[in-house]
């Protein structure tokens, strides 16, 4: 079903409320078509949670932070998956995987902070080992100057963005979140291609 047909369908609910926090104005727009009441676009409250870290130290290195969106591959029980990962990567490249982006993405991005003298950072999406060897097979061998930081906490997250010299991201609301941090940031909004 389209969009449009959906929110007709949503109309004829007559949902009411009497304040809606959303994320921002597009969401505010969307919303306020079929529910009644006082819509707000307060951005994202997590990130407003966090105050905006101040970098002390001037840095000997500009530090480039990717924001990880992956999603697991691995089935169930399957024991044998971080074997298996390595193995995957060229069956992917072929496929519709949502991963397909970070496949075409960071090799790219590897190049360009090679040539620059720029240490690449990963904000990881998770805390799995999963997603370390999906990015680490994505990665040249002889570049060494990379690091992944796994998923631990909010304050953690946002430490990254605030001590990075730019943001990264595909699509994910967090590197939205970067640009309101005031952080150079830039998206390669090519999820698209694959959906």
């Amino acid at each position: 079903m389209d969009t449009e047909k959906k929110i007709e369908e949503l109309k004829k609910n007559n949902f009411s409320l009497d304040y809606f926090f959303v994320f921002n104005d597009a969401y505010a727009n969307v919303f306020s078509r079929f529910i009644k009441g006082k819509i707000i676009a307060s951005g994202s409250l997590k990130n407003n949670s966090i105050l905006i870290g101040k970098n002390s130290i001037p840095q000997e290195r500009k530090k480039l932070l990717y924001i990880s969106q992956f999603r697991s591959m691995k089935q169930e029980n399957d024991n044998n998956f971080p074997k298996k990962i390595i193995t995957t990567i060229d069956k992917m490249l072929s496929s519709t995987c949502f991963l397909q982006s970070e496949i075409k993405l960071i090799p790219k991005i590897i190049d360009h902070c090679s040539k620059n003298n720029i240490f690449f950072q990963i904000c990881g999406s998770s805390n799995t080992e999963e997603e370390f060897l999906f990015y680490e097979s994505l990665i040249q061998k002889e570049f060494k100057s990379w690091k992944f930081f796994p998923k631990k906490n909010l304050q953690t997250t946002y430490g990254l963005i605030d001590e990075a010299t730019a943001v990264v991201f595909i699509d994910s609301s967090l590197g939205y979140e970067a640009l309101s941090r005031k952080k150079p940031t830039a998206s390669f909004n090519i999820r698209g291609e694959v959906f």
